[in-house]
């Protein structure tokens, strides 16, 4: 059986300056957004805040999150 896993793709922005968050790929020689899957019953916009804060480790960030419906404004405090 195939396992399906939807996942997310963070594109953070710097709230002043034209720049945006990219990390270190482990596996290949390049730069990426933050990416990871979904957890079951996760929405995206949950999965994407959870996803900076594993692999960022920011905190009690403002964040606008934005996806195509339209900008939601999230506060992070995990």
């Amino acid at each position: 059986p195939v396992n399906i896993r939807y996942s997310v793709c963070a594109i953070v922005k710097h709230p002043t300056e034209n720049k945006y968050l990219c990390e270190d790929s482990l596996v290949h020689p390049c730069k990426s957004f933050v990416l990871g899957g979904r957890e079951k019953g996760e929405s995206a916009e949950d999965a994407a805040v959870r996803e900076i804060v594993e692999e960022t480790g920011y905190k009690n960030e403002q964040f606008a999150l934005i996806h195509p419906a339209g900008a939601v404004g999230k506060r992070l405090n995990k």
